[in-house]
């Protein structure tokens, strides 16, 4: 049996201005190296990314790539795709390291600060070949986790997490408790 190597992108949208009137964020912190930015991952012509939603099943969803503004609402806008590494998984291994990955990012389980998108891309990369996205992507959530203090100069629609709650997975798999 002969090995793919696939290349895989990790896909980055920024925040729309629009969005925080009061604070166009990126456009402040981004020459220091922060910003709020939504990720994915894209491979096989699938982009695969991760969002909340109240319920105890995978928060994981995928999309055509580089449209996470139509999943979205318009909230992000696509900034760039940056090649992270190649893969030798197969179309049908990915799609089943998402199954087994949505099994620890379910929707009920994001949080903006410890386990955003970003978090899940990263994640996924690491699988994927051992590579990670670079580190100023979710520097900002970072920070923030670090001195609280920070999270009262953002706009609080940038804490609010974003739904994706009207989306429905086509995989839903059963969470098994080990307990």
């Amino acid at each position: 049996s002969s090995f793919l190597h696939i290349r895989y992108l990790y896909c980055v949208y920024s925040f729309h201005e629009s969005n925080f009137s009061q604070l166009a964020v990126n456009t402040y912190v981004y020459p220091v190296g922060l910003g709020a930015y939504h990720t994915g991952v894209e491979v096989y012509g699938r982009e695969y990314a991760y969002g909340c939603h109240p319920y105890s099943y995978s928060g994981i969803y995928d999309m055509e790539p580089r449209q996470a503004d139509e999943i979205t609402g318009q909230q992000v806008r696509f900034r760039e795709a940056i090649l992270i590494g190649h893969t030798h998984f197969s179309s049908e291994e990915v799609k089943g390291l998402v199954v087994l990955l949505g099994r620890d990012y379910n929707g009920c389980d994001y949080t903006i600060l410890h386990r955003n998108c970003n978090h899940f891309s990263s994640d996924f990369c690491q699988r994927l070949c051992g590579a990670t996205p670079p580190r100023w992507i979710n520097r900002l959530a970072q920070i923030a986790s670090w001195m609280p203090f920070v999270l009262n100069c953002l706009p609080p629609q940038l804490l609010s997490s974003p739904s994706h709650s009207h989306l429905s997975p086509t995989d839903v798999p059963d969470k098994k408790s080990d307990s």
